[in-house]
């Protein structure tokens, strides 16, 4: 079960918001992430970085605070927004950069799909699982 989502109607930007709540149904996070226009990752301790690379799979550009392995997935105005400070203030400002600015949430979306297709899809992580284990072994 997740823990997201919700689209916010922020400052008039968006025209509608629709929280989601608790879904159960993981298979329905890719329609459900899908239809965002950004994808915000509020954690502030992440070891890999999996919410993050959920939201940017679906092309969603995003802002995140800068924790953990947030930063494998989302590489700051490359791929995404990261935040440095844990500082709402400055999420918000990431949020408000991305929400008035197409090009650049399109951009951004863009570059984080390819960046995770070409580096976090299950066979590149087997592979690479699979070379770890290799040089363990030798």
């Amino acid at each position: 079960m997740s823990r997201f989502c919700c689209s916010v109607n922020h400052r008039n930007l968006l025209k509608s918001h629709r929280s989601f709540g608790l879904i159960a149904d993981e298979r329905l996070m890719p329609l459900i992430l899908g239809s965002a226009d950004i994808f915000v990752g509020t954690a502030t301790e992440e070891a890999f970085g999996q919410n993050a690379a959920r939201g940017v799979r679906v092309r969603d550009s995003g802002g995140a605070f800068d924790r953990g392995g947030v930063s494998d997935i989302v590489v700051d105005g490359e791929t995404g927004l990261l935040v440095k400070n844990l500082d709402a203030g400055e999420l918000e400002a990431a949020i408000d950069r991305l929400l008035a600015d197409s090009s650049l949430r399109d951009l951004l979306g863009k570059n984080a799909r390819k960046r995770v297709e070409s580096r976090f899809t299950l066979g590149k992580q087997a592979e690479a699982w699979a070379d770890c284990l290799k040089r363990l072994s030798a």
